[in-house]
Protein backbone atom coordinates (compact mmCIF):
# COMPACT_ATOMS: atom_id res chain seq x y z
CA UNK A 1 0.00 0.00 0.00
CA UNK A 2 1.30 3.46 -0.63
CA UNK A 3 0.58 4.66 3.20
CA UNK A 4 3.35 2.26 3.88
CA UNK A 5 6.06 4.84 2.27
CA UNK A 6 4.55 7.42 4.59
CA UNK A 7 4.34 5.48 7.79
CA UNK A 8 4.56 2.00 8.94
CA UNK A 9 2.48 2.14 12.07
CA UNK A 10 -1.15 2.96 11.30
CA UNK A 11 -4.78 2.06 11.36
CA UNK A 12 -7.55 2.62 9.17
CA UNK A 13 -11.15 2.55 10.50
CA UNK A 14 -14.42 2.87 8.31
CA UNK A 15 -16.97 5.02 10.20
CA UNK A 16 -19.99 6.51 8.73
CA UNK A 17 -18.91 6.38 5.37
CA UNK A 18 -15.42 8.16 6.39
CA UNK A 19 -12.58 6.40 6.89
CA UNK A 20 -10.16 7.10 9.90
CA UNK A 21 -6.59 6.95 9.49
CA UNK A 22 -4.75 6.60 13.18
CA UNK A 23 -1.05 7.05 13.52
CA UNK A 24 1.74 6.28 15.76
CA UNK A 25 2.93 10.23 14.83
CA UNK A 26 2.40 13.06 12.82
CA UNK A 27 1.93 13.16 9.10
CA UNK A 28 4.36 15.68 7.56
CA UNK A 29 3.00 14.57 4.23
CA UNK A 30 -0.72 14.74 3.30
CA UNK A 31 -0.78 12.84 -0.09
CA UNK A 32 -1.50 9.27 0.02
CA UNK A 33 0.11 8.77 -4.00
CA UNK A 34 -1.71 10.12 -6.62
CA UNK A 35 -5.11 9.55 -5.86
CA UNK A 36 -5.80 9.85 -2.14
CA UNK A 37 -4.98 12.32 0.64
CA UNK A 38 -5.39 12.49 4.11
CA UNK A 39 -7.08 15.53 6.29
CA UNK A 40 -6.80 16.66 9.92
CA UNK A 41 -9.28 16.06 12.47
CA UNK A 42 -9.88 17.53 16.10
CA UNK A 43 -7.71 14.72 17.41
CA UNK A 44 -3.65 14.31 17.02
CA UNK A 45 -2.58 11.90 15.02
CA UNK A 46 -5.83 11.06 13.45
CA UNK A 47 -6.39 12.04 9.81
CA UNK A 48 -9.56 11.11 7.13
CA UNK A 49 -8.78 9.48 3.95
CA UNK A 50 -10.03 11.55 0.99
CA UNK A 51 -9.98 10.48 -2.44
CA UNK A 52 -8.38 13.35 -4.76
CA UNK A 53 -10.61 15.29 -6.78
CA UNK A 54 -9.98 14.57 -10.30
CA UNK A 55 -10.61 18.16 -11.16
CA UNK A 56 -6.88 20.48 -11.78
CA UNK A 57 -9.05 23.59 -10.89
CA UNK A 58 -7.26 25.07 -7.86
CA UNK A 59 -10.05 27.20 -5.79
CA UNK A 60 -8.85 29.27 -2.93
CA UNK A 61 -11.54 29.91 -0.10
CA UNK A 62 -11.27 32.97 1.91
CA UNK A 63 -13.34 34.79 4.46
CA UNK A 64 -13.33 38.90 4.35
CA UNK A 65 -14.09 40.52 8.16
CA UNK A 66 -14.74 44.29 8.61
CA UNK A 67 -12.51 45.58 11.39
CA UNK A 68 -15.08 47.38 14.36
CA UNK A 69 -12.95 50.79 13.61
CA UNK A 70 -13.71 50.93 9.73
CA UNK A 71 -16.65 52.56 8.46
CA UNK A 72 -18.70 50.78 5.65
CA UNK A 73 -19.02 53.24 2.63
CA UNK A 74 -21.61 51.10 1.27
CA UNK A 75 -23.98 52.26 3.94
CA UNK A 76 -23.08 55.84 3.44
CA UNK A 77 -23.58 55.42 -0.15
CA UNK A 78 -26.78 53.93 -0.33
CA UNK A 79 -28.14 56.52 2.70
CA UNK A 80 -26.76 59.38 0.04
CA UNK A 81 -28.35 58.41 -2.74
CA UNK A 82 -31.08 57.06 -0.96
CA UNK A 83 -31.11 53.22 -2.35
Amino acid sequence: MQLDEITKDYKIKKTDNKYLLTTNSRLSDFNIGTKYLVSMTNVDCQYYIKKKDINTNPNVMFQLNLKDNVEFKGVLFKENYKL
